[in-house]
């Protein structure tokens, strides 16, 4: 039983490390995603457009079906990247960030 949890858990860290890109650093991405930084919303605020941001976990299935389906949508790429800054925040890497948002997402 031991061994099977291991080979398991093993597997398991295996594929999450696999998954583990950075949100920001993904090529496929329709949309202009920035990393969470001051230049961002400096970016915003010159720029007159509010910020949309996506809490992002590997391991979270809503995750990616946002990023296969809701933002691959020809109209949501059109409408977030004319009218938005989009920030894209891996909770995973910055819980704080994700700490403060936690009501919300």
């Amino acid at each position: 039983m031991t061994k099977i949890t291991s080979s398991f858990a093993f597997g398991l860290f295996t594929l999450m490390f696999s998954f583990s890109v950075s949100a920001t650093e993904k090529k496929d991405s329709l949309i202009n995603w920035q990393p969470w930084s001051a230049k961002a919303f400096a970016q915003a605020k010159k720029e007159k457009k509010m910020v949309i941001m996506d809490l992002e976990a590997v391991w979270c299935h809503w995750c990616h079906v946002m990023d296969t389906k809701t933002y691959r949508d020809p109209n949501v790429v059109e409408l977030i990247n004319k009218h938005f800054i989009p920030v894209r925040v891996d909770q995973d890497k910055q819980p704080d960030i994700s700490n403060r948002c936690e009501d919300y997402g």
